[in-house]
């Protein structure tokens, strides 16, 4: 498996990643492929440019030069499922400001102390590394296949959508197969540092909804029924090892910010940027604000991040 000490993200950004890098043959979808990719373009026709030019736009491009056009186009892609709930287009986060986050969550719950509770030495430096780049790349392959919801259950099957996110990932990053490698090994989610990165996939997703939930007026659906239908696939038999010690603990930090109106008040008003209200959430579920900070929030002032706070004495 490939292994990268530094963030993957200045690799996207670069284009390139030396390590990885090799001359291949051009992969070639076959004609079975090409009319399942036509299919599914079929099905959402209202989608531009098309599913079908995507994946001929990448194909006509140089293996090499693929990776650094899906970092750009990464960065455009919007998520869908805030965006089919009625929130406004313009507030919704990209695809890869949701991976960027869920570095950012990753890197807080080991600072904090909170891996090391739920998993002692499992998750170690090496796990963190794989961690990042799993982040940071599992859904690259929506630039061509566009981020497909629950709600998209009636047009395309989850085989469906598998086999296609698999042919675009195996274009994209045709000339760096040690990272394909990664990808194909996620989802097996045979690891433990593969299910925590899954389950960190929809803390985010949670965090990012409570967000966007704050400005309730914009937003037809219930907060609520968005945990209720995140808990049951926490609760899978692949992912219950890490939600139970770990995911579960987070989701009812999350609740807490939720049932507490006088913090979302101020979250809004501090965080008029969903972007940084977001972030903002990831600091408080994560411990990264602590009894003292949180107080002075609430009364006005700018939300301060610590690991550790001491009392405070009054000094006459």
């Amino acid at each position: 498996m490939l292994v990268i000490s530094n963030p993957l993200q200045d690799a996207l950004l670069r284009g390139f990643c030396d390590s990885d890098f090799r001359q291949v043959d051009r992969f070639k979808p076959t004609e079975d492929d090409w009319n399942f990719i036509r299919d599914i373009s079929s099905r959402f026709s209202e989608i531009e440019p098309s599913i079908q030019s995507r994946f001929e736009l990448y194909l006509g491009l140089n293996p090499a030069t693929r990776l650094r056009q899906a970092a750009t186009d990464f960065s455009l892609l919007k998520r869908a499922g805030l965006a089919q709930r009625g929130f406004p287009l313009e507030k919704v986060q990209s695809v890869y400001s949701h991976s960027t986050n869920m570095v950012d969550l990753g890197e807080k719950t080991a600072q904090s102390g909170m891996l090391r509770v739920a998993f002692g030495d499992a998750i170690d430096q090496q796990a963190m590394a794989e961690m990042e780049v799993l982040k940071l790349i599992h859904d690259l392959g929506e630039v061509l296949t566009t981020d497909f919801t629950p709600q998209d259950a009636t047009r395309i099957s989850n085989a469906e959508k598998c086999r296609l996110e698999d042919l675009a990932m195996k274009i994209i990053l045709e000339a760096r197969p040690g990272l394909y490698e990664v990808y194909e090994s996620y989802k097996q989610k045979n690891h433990l540092h593969e299910r925590l990165t899954k389950v960190d996939d929809i803390i985010e997703w949670l965090a990012d909804s409570l967000a966007s939930k704050i400005d309730d007026d914009e937003f037809d659906e219930s907060f609520e029924n968005i945990v209720e239908t995140s808990i049951p696939v926490l609760e899978r038999e692949k992912l219950a090892d890490v939600y139970r010690p770990y995911g579960r603990s987070l989701i009812e930090a999350i609740q807490g910010v939720y049932q507490h109106e006088a913090l979302k008040e101020r979250l809004r008003e501090a965080f008029p940027d969903v972007q940084d209200r977001r972030q903002a959430i990831i600091d408080i579920i994560t411990g990264h604000v602590g009894f003292y900070s949180m107080q002075e929030f609430l009364d006005g002032h700018d939300l301060k991040t610590s690991l550790l706070e001491l009392p405070r004495l009054d000094v006459a």
